[in-house]
């Protein structure tokens, strides 16, 4: 019995690594709607008038629970969670004036970093125990899974029937060599949106124990943060060709390792982000190395960053660089500084820190953008001044010590 407690416990944690933002939500209301049932009220945000700072409502003690999902389960901008943990818990103490208790949710698997305990700390003594602040993170997602039986285990985790064996997540390496690893700019690296290629030669290893290769994919990202536009991939798996499907993802034909150990060298053409960049402006970038295996009869997938440098070194990194300009973590401590407002804050995230960095760096190059919230729009010329205004701010900001600046 402890084996297949240790399973589910595996299972809730990879779940909370893969789930962030709306899907850490909907995780969240379904897996207290399965231990509350109608007591527990999902909410999500009608129009103008958002959620009120409310992602969830418990009826019999009028606790109200507010979500962040974190990408991959870590933190991400110190400064800007602590924002909005003060904003959400103002707007529903504005619109929930019943509310007794207030608690922050989040996929934070490491536990929750001093800043954001103190600030939840802080919360409680400003209000003199009227509204009890609390947290509840993978302690208390542990406790609450513990509450439900098997089948709703299986529909909450999407996991299969569990066996006496973990999953052993950390296991599994991807390790580079050295001095193999390259970007071929070509003859015309400095004409624009003339196609380069790159490769990377590495090794699966997952501790003796063997695995099948289901597929295996790299994405090169230019210096300036951006994803190129990667196009035609090649993969040799022990110096073997593998035949690809169209998704330039997944192997036609599975591979097996041998004794937990496979060599895999990847080659892939690619042109800049945008037409009027050139591969000069993409050298020594970063790459995402993406991979699927079978292990044991589960499929676990696995993404790793890597930096290219002299030498055809490729160096683990823990993500892709930030944007040189209009970062996420550099709006969030703007707005911590109160160098921008609120509202600026949140106009500026109405698209991610790439397309804001290209509005404002390539200006007319730059006409359409991703929405966060799905689909696209075109730059208008008020949401280009806008972010116009921002980078000056921004640049002041640094200038007087706030953070880095660029040309």
């Amino acid at each position: 019995m402890a084996d297949a407690a240790s399973y589910w416990i595996d299972a809730l944690e990879l779940k909370l690594r893969r789930s962030q933002r709306e899907e850490f939500q909907s995780f969240f209301s379904e897996l207290m709607t399965a231990i509350h049932g109608p007591d527990y009220v999902g909410v999500t945000p009608h129009g103008s008038h958002g959620d009120g700072g409310v992602d969830g409502y418990h009826l019999p003690d009028h606790s109200v629970y507010q979500c962040y999902g974190a990408l991959n389960g870590h933190t991400f901008g110190i400064a800007y969670i602590k924002q909005k943990i003060l904003s959400d818990f103002r707007k529903a103490r504005e619109t929930c004036p019943d509310m007794a208790r207030w608690v922050f949710v989040h996929n934070l698997v490491p536990g929750l970093p001093r800043p954001l305990l103190d600030t939840i700390l802080d919360l409680k003594k400003t209000n003199y125990g009227v509204i009890d602040v609390s947290h509840f993170g993978v302690d208390e997602f542990r406790t609450a899974i513990s509450k439900l039986p098997e089948p709703k285990l299986l529909r909450l985790l999407g996991a299969v029937q569990p066996t006496a064996r973990r999953l052993h997540q950390s296991s599994f390496r991807i390790l580079t060599l050295n001095g193999m690893n390259f970007v071929a700019l070509g003859l015309l690296k400095n004409k624009k949106n003339e196609e380069f290629s790159f490769s990377l030669k590495i090794r699966l290893s997952y501790a003796d124990r063997p695995f099948t290769l289901l597929g295996i994919t790299a994405h090169y990202v230019a210096q300036d943060g951006c994803y190129c536009l990667n196009g035609h991939q090649e993969v040799r798996l022990n110096q073997i060709a593998a035949a690809m499907m169209g998704n330039y993802f997944d192997l036609q034909v599975p591979a097996a390792s041998h004794g937990g150990l496979m060599l895999a060298e990847i080659y892939r053409r690619a042109r800049p982000p945008l037409m009027i960049q050139t591969p000069a402006d993409c050298d020594y970038g970063d790459v995402r190395v993406t991979i699927k295996i079978l292990n044991d009869g589960q499929e676990e997938d696995y993404v790793r960053y890597f930096r290219f440098e002299l030498g055809g070194d490729l160096r683990p990194i823990e993500a892709q660089r930030d944007p040189p300009r209009l970062s996420d973590p550099d709006l969030a401590q703007m707005l911590a500084d109160d160098v921008i407002t609120e509202e600026e804050f949140g106009r500026a995230l109405l698209t991610d820190q790439v397309n804001r960095y290209q509005i404002v760096a390539f200006g007319e190059y730059k006409r359409e953008m991703r929405l966060r919230n799905g689909g696209s729009i075109q730059v208008t010329p008020n949401y280009r001044a806008f972010l116009t205004e921002l980078r000056e701010k921004q640049l002041l900001w640094s200038g007087s010590g706030g953070a880095r600046a660029d040309s």
